[in-house]
Protein backbone atom coordinates (compact mmCIF):
# COMPACT_ATOMS: atom_id res chain seq x y z
CA UNK A 1 0.00 0.00 0.00
CA UNK A 2 1.39 3.56 -1.06
CA UNK A 3 1.41 6.54 1.72
CA UNK A 4 -1.15 8.94 0.72
CA UNK A 5 1.47 11.61 1.42
CA UNK A 6 4.07 10.41 -1.48
CA UNK A 7 4.12 7.68 -3.48
CA UNK A 8 6.04 5.83 -1.32
CA UNK A 9 5.43 2.43 0.93
CA UNK A 10 3.03 2.65 3.60
CA UNK A 11 5.45 2.87 5.96
CA UNK A 12 7.07 6.30 5.58
CA UNK A 13 8.58 8.43 7.83
CA UNK A 14 6.03 11.14 5.93
CA UNK A 15 2.85 9.23 7.29
CA UNK A 16 4.07 9.21 11.02
CA UNK A 17 5.32 12.72 10.89
CA UNK A 18 1.64 13.72 9.64
CA UNK A 19 -0.33 11.46 12.34
CA UNK A 20 2.29 13.13 14.82
CA UNK A 21 1.50 16.62 13.49
CA UNK A 22 -2.63 15.75 13.39
CA UNK A 23 -2.02 14.89 17.30
CA UNK A 24 -0.87 17.63 18.80
CA UNK A 25 -4.05 20.00 18.04
CA UNK A 26 -5.61 17.25 20.37
CA UNK A 27 -2.93 17.53 22.80
CA UNK A 28 -3.21 21.18 22.71
CA UNK A 29 -7.14 20.90 23.76
CA UNK A 30 -6.38 18.31 25.91
CA UNK A 31 -4.12 20.62 27.98
CA UNK A 32 -6.21 23.75 28.16
CA UNK A 33 -9.51 21.37 29.35
CA UNK A 34 -6.71 20.56 31.95
CA UNK A 35 -6.11 23.97 32.90
CA UNK A 36 -9.93 25.25 32.96
CA UNK A 37 -11.04 22.27 35.33
CA UNK A 38 -8.12 23.80 37.55
CA UNK A 39 -9.32 27.24 37.13
CA UNK A 40 -12.81 26.21 37.76
CA UNK A 41 -11.38 23.84 40.95
CA UNK A 42 -9.21 26.84 42.43
CA UNK A 43 -13.08 28.91 42.31
CA UNK A 44 -14.52 26.64 44.16
CA UNK A 45 -11.86 26.82 46.78
CA UNK A 46 -12.19 30.52 46.58
CA UNK A 47 -15.84 30.17 47.57
CA UNK A 48 -15.73 27.88 49.99
CA UNK A 49 -13.03 30.61 51.82
CA UNK A 50 -14.59 33.47 51.32
CA UNK A 51 -12.57 35.16 49.26
CA UNK A 52 -14.12 38.61 47.54
CA UNK A 53 -16.33 38.82 44.81
CA UNK A 54 -14.06 40.55 42.52
CA UNK A 55 -11.19 37.91 43.33
CA UNK A 56 -13.75 35.11 42.08
CA UNK A 57 -14.78 37.34 39.20
CA UNK A 58 -10.87 37.68 38.12
CA UNK A 59 -10.90 33.71 38.19
CA UNK A 60 -13.86 33.42 36.12
CA UNK A 61 -12.83 35.78 33.61
CA UNK A 62 -9.65 33.91 33.40
CA UNK A 63 -11.97 30.63 32.98
CA UNK A 64 -13.64 31.96 29.87
CA UNK A 65 -10.38 32.85 28.51
CA UNK A 66 -9.25 29.36 28.81
CA UNK A 67 -12.91 28.04 27.39
CA UNK A 68 -12.53 30.41 24.56
CA UNK A 69 -8.95 29.26 23.68
CA UNK A 70 -10.10 25.63 24.09
CA UNK A 71 -12.89 26.41 21.41
CA UNK A 72 -10.25 27.89 18.65
CA UNK A 73 -7.96 25.31 19.25
CA UNK A 74 -11.35 22.65 19.12
CA UNK A 75 -12.37 24.88 15.73
CA UNK A 76 -8.97 24.49 14.46
CA UNK A 77 -8.55 21.15 14.82
CA UNK A 78 -11.54 20.23 13.06
CA UNK A 79 -10.56 22.73 10.15
CA UNK A 80 -7.00 21.39 10.11
CA UNK A 81 -9.44 17.79 9.78
CA UNK A 82 -11.40 18.94 6.83
CA UNK A 83 -8.70 20.21 5.28
CA UNK A 84 -6.66 16.89 5.29
CA UNK A 85 -9.44 15.29 3.99
CA UNK A 86 -9.48 17.20 1.30
CA UNK A 87 -6.13 17.21 0.38
CA UNK A 88 -5.97 13.32 0.98
CA UNK A 89 -9.11 12.72 -1.36
CA UNK A 90 -7.04 14.87 -4.52
CA UNK A 91 -3.94 12.95 -3.71
CA UNK A 92 -6.05 9.60 -4.05
CA UNK A 93 -7.26 11.04 -7.08
CA UNK A 94 -3.89 11.37 -8.68
CA UNK A 95 -2.46 9.13 -10.89
CA UNK A 96 1.08 9.95 -8.93
CA UNK A 97 2.70 11.67 -11.84
CA UNK A 98 2.26 15.76 -11.04
CA UNK A 99 4.36 17.74 -9.24
CA UNK A 100 1.72 18.44 -6.68
CA UNK A 101 1.82 14.68 -5.07
CA UNK A 102 5.52 15.20 -3.01
CA UNK A 103 4.31 18.23 -1.88
CA UNK A 104 1.58 17.15 0.60
CA UNK A 105 3.94 17.03 3.39
CA UNK A 106 5.40 20.56 3.30
CA UNK A 107 1.58 22.44 2.66
CA UNK A 108 0.42 20.22 6.04
CA UNK A 109 3.65 21.35 7.87
CA UNK A 110 3.44 24.90 6.93
CA UNK A 111 -0.26 25.26 7.50
CA UNK A 112 -0.82 27.61 10.25
CA UNK A 113 -4.53 28.45 10.62
CA UNK A 114 -4.49 29.91 14.22
CA UNK A 115 -4.50 33.31 12.67
CA UNK A 116 -7.59 32.55 10.22
CA UNK A 117 -9.29 30.79 12.74
CA UNK A 118 -8.77 33.94 15.40
CA UNK A 119 -9.89 35.77 12.96
CA UNK A 120 -13.29 33.35 11.84
CA UNK A 121 -13.79 33.47 16.01
CA UNK A 122 -14.15 37.26 16.14
CA UNK A 123 -16.29 37.43 13.65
Amino acid sequence: MLCWFQNTPSGCSSKREGRAMAQQPGRKLRNQVNYIRGQAEGVGRMLDNGSPSADVVVQLRAMRAGIDRALRLALEGSAREQLAAELRARVLACPGLCDYCDDLDAIVAELDLSEVIGKVAAA
